[in-house]
């Protein structure tokens, strides 16, 4: 007697939880897209950053020479380089 309602209830509540839960996914998505295309750096020019940095320091140590730092501020493109920049 009482098994239909209790079956009904569990239906729809799991159905109401699964519901939020995907719009809740969806959101997620959303907004980390948004936080990207509003980022200073995307993410493509942060591998191509970190690709040249590489270069002037092959042994992985994190740092650079300031006259290394120099030229590469001049590889890599604005807001953090210079390389658009007429010098």
């Amino acid at each position: 007697m009482l098994s239909f309602p209790f079956f009904l209830f569990i239906v729809l509540f799991i159905r109401y939880i699964v519901i939020n839960l995907f719009l809740a996914l969806v959101i997620e998505g959303f907004s980390e897209t948004l936080r990207e295309s509003e980022a200073i750096i995307r993410p493509d020019r942060l591998e191509d950053i970190l690709e040249k940095w590489s270069k002037y320091d092959p042994t992985g140590s994190g740092f650079i020479s300031p006259s290394d730092m120099y030229f590469l501020l001049l590889e890599i493109p604005e807001p953090i380089g210079l390389k658009n920049e007429n010098l």
